[in-house]
């Protein structure tokens, strides 16, 4: 691949590299740090294409890494004259996805790696690909994009689970801000949560205690509708992700507790969880169930395949609800990934070829998950600063590599861009610590002082 820093190739597109004839490309696109699922996956992409393979992300930052990166964000052109070595911005998604894909440069580079190659393999975080866009000759791994956006829009996706009989809080659809004010009174006084058609890591949903609290929320509109339901008196909102082969080939695993923030924004994860152990075992089977339902699901473009996450609600009488469906790979699938590596069986799939199994030939290629290995405790968090924040300095003391935190037991810090970085946007994301330990831990407040003194080295 040759490589000559970032050149403009249209209007807010640009990209530092050219394909070269005697390799072949898998195309990424998402947030950057998750196209290392996508790089796992390239000693077998490389014996599929009898060649050396080389992964192409189509991401959220420009930086002085050593990828091929095609960067898109509008307003990048701008961003471009600051003389900073990276700068992050949110990753393009849903809606922003199929103008990007009709822009000529994207559609010429598509064009030109299937004419070389024979076929391309394409990787997403969240498969909402426009697939009308894409040329004959790509294989996009994952889920169907159309079951995908069903299940992506919270409204559907509740109407998924109160259709297979799915424990979801009491709720109903609603337009506009004096609707929802008023089902508020009528019916859910004690306490309601709202949330728009598409929410991402708790943006889009909100929490509301008394009507005045809604009377004062920017949150709503009149124009727009919110999906309304009843505050449950959570005590513990635990996440849990799986994979599906097919119908009889469903795994779930781990159970993790999140860590949250401001009501419904999450901060990080830590595991194993901390819930009575019937508890967890009611969570395993209700997400083996939410699975088995999946893969039994089928869009116009196949059935449900590929990895999945549900976040859970419990309550303060014990009772479990599901608060929603994530149908893509999940926040914490790297750590999954990496914590799996040093517990996998020999000749067993990694969760990065679990996926690309279940996507290609529709099984995971496992017959059994151990989700509670004994002596593994971990913890991650999302380190965020403000738009705007340069790096002044590199860090030391962390690994960047997932596998050798959970290995050695040593703190990692990944997909940190180093000394002059300048972010842009809102809440943009410094990097990712995850501690790994023998022994028990405290991971809301071990991730918390390292995450102070992350910021104190390098900010």
């Amino acid at each position: 691949m040759t490589r000559k820093g970032f050149t403009r190739r249209e209007k807010d597109i640009w990209s530092n590299f050219e394909p070269e004839k005697d390799k072949a490309y898998v195309i990424y696109c998402g947030n950057r740090y998750f196209g290392e699922l996508t790089e796992a996956l390239i000693p077998r992409l490389s014996n599929i294409h009898g060649r050396p393979v080389e992964v192409i992300k189509l991401t959220n930052v420009v930086g002085p890494f050593d990828e091929n990166i095609i960067a898109a964000y509008p307003g990048l052109d701008e961003m471009m004259q600051e003389p900073t070595r990276a700068k992050w911005f949110w990753p393009p998604h849903n809606g922003e996805l199929k103008g990007i894909f009709q822009r000529d440069y994207v559609q010429g580079l598509m064009k030109r790696l299937i004419e070389n190659q024979g076929m391309v393999f394409f990787d997403a975080f969240a498969n909402t690909l426009p697939t009308e866009e894409l040329p004959e000759g790509v294989k996009v791994m994952g889920p169907p994009s159309d079951l995908v956006r069903v299940l992506d829009n919270k409204f559907d996706m509740y109407a998924f689970l109160e259709k297979n009989g799915f424990p979801v809080p009491e709720g109903l659809i609603v337009e506009g801000r004096a609707a929802v004010i008023k089902v508020f009174k009528d019916m859910f006084s004690e306490g309601a949560y709202v949330t728009r058609a598409h929410s991402v890591s708790g943006r889009g949903c909100q929490v509301f205690g008394s009507e005045s609290e809604l009377e004062k929320s920017c949150f709503l509109s009149e124009d727009e509708k919110y999906s309304i339901r009843k505050k449950i008196d959570v005590v513990s909102s635990p996440t849990i992700s799986g994979i599906i082969g097919g119908p009889d080939d469903v795994h779930v695993f781990y159970l993790v507790d999140q860590i949250l923030a401001e009501g419904t924004k999450i901060k990080g994860v830590e595991f194993p969880s901390r819930l009575p152990q019937d508890t967890q075992e009611e969570i395993f089977r209700i997400t083996e169930d939410i699975g088995h339902t999946l893969a039994e699901t089928e869009g116009e473009q196949g059935f449900y395949r590929g990895f999945f996450n549900v976040d859970v609600m419990v309550a303060g009488d014990g009772r479990v609800y599901v608060a929603e469906i994530n149908p893509k790979k999940f926040g914490s699938c790297l750590v999954y990934h990496a914590a799996y590596e040093t517990l996998r069986p020999e000749r067993s799939p990694s969760l990065a070829e679990m996926y690309f199994l279940s996507s290609e030939e529709e099984r995971s290629g496992i017959h059994r998950f151990d989700r509670t290995p004994g002596n593994l405790h971990w913890a991650r968090r999302v380190v965020k600063v403000p738009d705007g924040t340069v790096v002044k300095s590199d860090l030391e003391g962390y690994t960047e590599d997932l596998v050798e935190c959970f290995r050695e037991r040593i703190p990692a810090f990944t997909y940190f861009s180093g000394r002059g970085n300048k972010t842009y946007g809102d809440a943009c994301v410094l990097g990712e610590v995850c501690i790994a330990s023998d022994k028990p831990f405290d991971g809301e407040q071990e991730t918390s002082r390292h995450e102070e003194l992350i910021k104190e080295q390098v900010l």
